[in-house]
């Protein structure tokens, strides 16, 4: 699910410690990592629905770091350079 939303250009945010928040989010740059904090959260999504250009940009890594990192096609090249077909 993380990956589809991602390719949708939207803006997602996960906790943090976790292996989303590590593997996949850049906090800030093409999505949101946040304690597990209810306040945090309510904050973090106030400040996101307040900044549309901020939604824009966010969106646009998102869909950037899916293209170059997780799309099937790049990611098929990487595991065929792997077992060097």
């Amino acid at each position: 699910m993380l990956l589809k939303a991602m390719s949708y250009y939207k803006t997602i945010i996960v906790t943090k410690p976790s292996t989303l928040s590590e593997m996949y989010i850049k906090d800030g740059i093409n999505g949101f990592a946040i304690k597990k904090d209810e306040n945090e959260f309510l904050e973090k999504l106030a400040k996101i629905l307040q900044d549309k250009n901020k939604q824009k940009e966010i969106g646009i890594n998102a869909r950037k770091d899916f293209e170059e990192n997780y799309s099937r096609y790049n990611m098929g090249t990487r595991i065929g350079k792997q077992i060097k077909i």
